[in-house]
């Protein structure tokens, strides 16, 4: 963007995503548009320890999910949950202390089926995720079903554009991204 002019960037991913959102003013100032929301509201809206806080705050329905600072802090949360229950990265893409970025998808290994095996699939998901410390995963039930969707392009805070959708495939195919 410093050599070439460009119109727009616009991110395919959710890394470039993070990368444009974290650099979009870096980015503008070569005359570039960039796809994205500002950092801050890309932060604010991407995390899923604070969603869920908003959820609660708004006394809106979600699945019931918890928000541990530690793998310490699972002890005693079991019998709060229906299960299947899952692991979750606060953020999908994650900032790791050698500077790279790594992508955390949903997957088999996130699904905890029993309240006995809780603790330990925590603990196990954080020794072997060592870069989600600074941000703990939270646990949350799973919700079976369709999952449908309404996805919107806000200018200013007001809606200029939105569609709704039903996912028709996911990865895993008993919950994931579509």
């Amino acid at each position: 963007v410093r050599t070439n002019s460009y119109l727009a960037v616009i991110p395919l991913s959710d890394l470039t995503h993070v990368l444009l959102s974290k650099n979009k003013r870096r980015i503008e100032e070569t005359g570039t548009t960039v796809g994205t929301e500002s950092w801050e509201r890309f932060v604010a809206a991407n995390n899923k320890k604070s969603l869920a806080r908003l959820l609660d705050d708004l006394s809106a329905s979600g699945p019931h999910t918890r928000a541990p600072a530690s793998a310490d802090d699972i002890a005693g949360m079991e019998a709060e949950f229906s299960y299947p229950v899952l692991i979750k990265p606060q953020y999908t893409t994650v900032k790791t202390e050698d500077g790279t970025y790594i992508e955390s998808k949903i997957s088999a290994e996130n699904y905890v089926r029993r309240p006995e095996e809780l603790a330990a699939s925590y603990r196990s998901f954080l020794d072997e995720n060592p870069h989600l410390a600074a941000d703990p995963p939270i646990v949350q039930e799973a919700v079976s079903g369709s999952v449908m969707a309404t996805c919107g392009v806000a200018e200013d805070g007001e809606f200029v554009e939105y569609f709704q959708e039903e996912r028709l495939r996911m990865f895993p195919v008993d919950g994931g991204a579509s």
